[in-house]
């Protein structure tokens, strides 16, 4: 627990809530996105540029990942595998590259999706010590974007953000 009293949050958890969340509310277009940005958090946090600081495992050490990032890749593999239309890629069985004439890949949207996430992450980091007004202030300074930018971003995913927060099980 902090000097605060607050207990210090991995909010490497948080942001691997908020994902399965949003593989699950459209699993046809989220799901394989959130899989692949669960293993890269999950990777970073092991490099050392995640949230959390943990020790490197061996090569050859098995590791806890949650069920919901290997179901999803596996069966979307084996999809591809066997019922892909030929000539169709890996990108867009799983709904990363493609989309049509006119239609932006679904990895450019998922890109703005968490570039949103991540600022109202830092937003809700910043409001465990300042203000609102003044964590949105900071947030969009450190990016250089507008308030109302970082503003639209919390009102998107700050909510979901928080659910996430408070769905750790601070005991464990």
């Amino acid at each position: 627990m902090a000097a605060d009293g607050k207990i210090p949050l991995p909010v490497d958890y948080v942001f691997l809530k908020v994902l399965q969340e949003k593989a699950a509310s459209d699993p046809h277009r989220y799901a394989v996105l959130a899989a692949f940005e669960g293993l890269a958090i999950i990777a970073e946090c092991w490099r050392g540029r995640g949230i959390y600081k943990g020790p490197v495992p061996p090569d050859n050490a098995m590791q806890l990942v949650p069920r919901w990032i290997f179901d999803t890749l596996g069966e979307g593999w084996l999809q591809h595998r066997t019922e892909a239309p030929a000539g169709q890629t890996l990108g867009e069985t799983f709904h990363i590259e493609g989309g049509g004439a006119g239609r932006q890949p679904g990895i450019r949207k998922w890109n703005r999706y968490l570039r949103n996430l991540g600022l109202a992450r830092q937003v809700f980091e910043a409001r465990q010590n300042t203000t609102y007004e003044e964590a949105v202030a900071s947030v969009a300074q450190q990016h250089d974007l507008s308030d109302r930018t970082v503003k639209r971003a919390w009102s998107d995913h700050g909510p979901a953000i928080e659910k996430a927060a408070a769905s750790y099980d601070k005991t464990s």
